[in-house]
């Protein structure tokens, strides 16, 4: 094995390890959905549609996604953030609620922070699949469920078959 094919494979088993048991930054997630953040309800959606679809992929030292989310020099950090901290800490108070009205739960959320040549991005999870990240006043919501990772083409009218 080479040397930094080893240290990315310690990189991601740490980060696996404090996250859902379903869910690996080594594998690649779907954007599946944009909303405005809680922090700045009155901003609007510009920009964000384009971005719905599209994968995001760590691999190496080299993350792919649209955007601020495609970069160099990526290195990966496992989190456990508490509330009060989530989202850089842009949660309006009591940070708490907020986060259960963003799906999340407990004291303590794991996630994965991401630092590349674009910036400092943290990945907070809800559950077994899925993850929020918050960027220019929007929460983006990735998935690694199974029917999210489908190519685009198998859910845009499928062949009817006769029975």
């Amino acid at each position: 094995m080479k040397p930094y094919a080893l240290i990315l494979a310690i990189v991601l088993a740490g980060c696996s390890g404090l996250v859902h048991e379903n869910i690996s930054p080594d594998r690649p997630f779907r954007i599946i959905r944009s909303a405005v953040a809680p922090w700045k309800p009155d901003d609007r959606m510009h920009g964000a549609r384009e971005w719905i679809g599209a994968m995001v992929v760590f691999s190496g030292r080299v993350a792919r996604g649209p955007g601020a989310l495609s970069c160099d020099n990526a290195r990966l950090e496992a989190t456990r953030l508490p509330p009060e901290v989530l989202f850089q800490g842009n949660l309006p108070p009591p940070a708490e609620k907020a986060m259960q009205v963003l799906g999340m739960a407990g004291t303590d959320v794991p996630g994965f922070r991401l630092i590349c040549d674009t910036g400092v991005f943290e990945f907070h999870q809800v559950d077994d699949y899925t993850l929020l990240l918050g960027l220019d006043n929007r929460i983006f919501t990735l998935s690694q469920a199974p029917g999210a990772l489908a190519p685009r083409m198998a859910t845009q009218n499928p062949p009817l078959v006769a029975t």
